[in-house]
């Protein structure tokens, strides 16, 4: 009887134990890579989902590479009604590859190409029987008034727009709508 009574205590104390490991809450966090892209003004800007709490301690304690093992200045800011990490990295856009350590998770990423502003927009009407491009600074759009709403007005008024972004114009010959 009293080893029966102390294997079922050591059984009970066993279950007990990954019972609960097993069902302790997760307080802990996790932090994804959403991708990279090119923003005129910022230069490549990293951005990552996360979960959990970040502190502005952790973020200055961002750090990056270059794909030559060169260090590199990485500044973070937290989105927090998104739940997002955005992260430009200085000098980046010599490298083809960046690592960037970020709460104690590293990444690498794909630096962007560096690209352009939108310099115009391709319509044409419903038939194809006109194609046209038009630069951004034909007219100019009065204060309040955005590209989206430049860009609804002509297809309200009855044009598709091919192209909302046209950042290379060496192959195009700039026309006039009558």
């Amino acid at each position: 009887m009293k080893k029966r009574t102390v294997l079922i205590l050591t059984l009970i104390s066993i279950v007990a134990m990954v019972a609960g490991t097993a069902m302790a809450p997760l307080t802990g966090r996790s932090i994804r890579f959403m991708g990279a892209q090119f923003t005129p003004g910022k230069g490549a800007v990293f951005l990552f989902e996360y979960t959990g709490k970040i502190t502005k301690s952790e973020l200055n304690a961002v750090f990056a590479y270059g794909n030559g093992g060169d260090p590199l200045n990485a500044h973070c800011v937290d989105k927090k009604d998104l739940l997002q990490i955005r992260c430009t990295v200085s000098n980046v856009n010599q490298y083809n590859e960046v690592m960037l350590s970020i709460i104690g998770q590293g990444f690498w990423a794909s630096v962007p190409e560096r690209v352009g502003p939108c310099l115009g927009f391709i319509i044409t009407d419903a038939n194809w029987t006109l194609v046209e491009y038009i630069p951004w600074t034909a007219p100019r759009l009065p204060s309040g008034y955005t590209h989206e709403d430049h860009l609804a007005d002509w297809e309200a008024g009855g044009f598709i727009v091919v192209n909302r972004c046209v950042r290379d114009t060496t192959w195009v010959t700039i026309t006039t709508l009558r």
